[in-house]
């Protein structure tokens, strides 16, 4: 059982991850031209006059963030942990020359 938990929070940990960095990301780059609150991305200016995305890893939003990954990750792995079903191929098959 530990063994399906551990799988079900990594996976959902990716897909959460991968769907929930979008939003926070956008936020982040609308908030830098509108001064929003929240943020943990900043700009910095080099000697030359380029800039740089700066983040700021102390900042409570990117760590609300993250958390909220975990804990939405660690809730689905606990619903899913008794989950033992392997790979399943697809009842619905295609039509050849698809």
């Amino acid at each position: 059982m530990l063994k399906n938990f551990i799988h079900h929070f990594i996976v959902g940990l990716g897909a959460l991850g991968y769907l929930l960095a979008v939003p926070v990301l956008l936020y982040q780059y609308l908030g830098l031209m509108n001064d929003w609150p929240y943020l943990f991305l900043s700009i910095v200016h080099d000697s030359a006059g380029d800039w740089w995305l700066d983040v700021n890893w102390q900042a409570p939003a990117l760590w609300i963030a993250v958390g909220f990954i975990i804990l939405a990750a660690a809730t689905h792995a606990f619903i899913r942990r008794n989950d033992t079903r392997g790979y399943r191929e697809a009842e619905v098959q295609s039509a050849p020359g698809f």
